[in-house]
């Protein structure tokens, strides 16, 4: 690598697959046919359903210094770095305070541990094990929510909090070949 070139760097556990596998918990537990869908995203509609829930993630903490390894061949470093990875999950509708105590509950209880054991997400077109697990889940708190006609509708929401340990690659400087030689150092250093 050239002192000119840029280092680039990849996650395998993005935002993305992370929420991906918390929906697929959500929807594992919860009745069948409830909508889950992701926070603050724009030009979607709201679900029809009586009760239906939404996923932000709002908080990403360090867990733990940095592992760093290295590729053998010289060109990549892997540094994996624990984080917890706090979101907030809310529930809309007649049954959203007991939507939200079922999730509570449930990730404190072996059926999260077990079903992120057993999941999948794609890294570069490879399927790999998901590497996270539930941590703990917040209180269910009742959140007022006005519609767009100004009409109040039922809300309640839970922090749920998971380990994710995404593995970061970046370039590496290396070389894979030394020369050496003598040089006469008189000659190349006149005093």
């Amino acid at each position: 690598m050239d002192a000119g070139d840029r280092m680039s760097a990849t996650i395998d556990i993005t935002e993305g697959a992370a929420l991906a596998v918390l929906r697929g918990f959500l929807l594992s537990i919860l009745p069948t046919g409830t909508e889950i869908i992701r926070g603050q995203q724009n030009q979607t509609p709201l679900p029809a359903g009586p009760t239906w829930g939404e996923i932000t993630p709002m908080i990403r903490r360090r867990m733990a210094t940095n592992v760093d390894s290295y590729d053998g061949t010289g060109g990549f470093r892997y540094v994996v770095s624990a984080s917890e990875m706090t979101v907030q999950t809310d529930f809309y509708g007649p049954s959203a305070g007991d939507y939200s105590q079922i999730v509570k509950a449930l990730w404190r209880d072996r059926n999260a541990t077990e079903f992120f054991a057993t999941q999948t997400i794609t890294v570069n077109g490879t399927v790999v094990p998901f590497n996270g697990a539930p941590l703990f889940a917040g209180e269910c708190r009742q959140t007022p929510f006005v519609n767009d006609q100004a009409q109040y509708e039922y809300r309640w929401s839970t922090d749920l909090l998971m380990q994710i340990n995404p593995t970061i690659t970046i370039t590496q400087q290396y070389f894979d070949a030394a020369v050496i030689g003598l040089i006469s150092v008189d000659a190349s250093f006149p005093a």
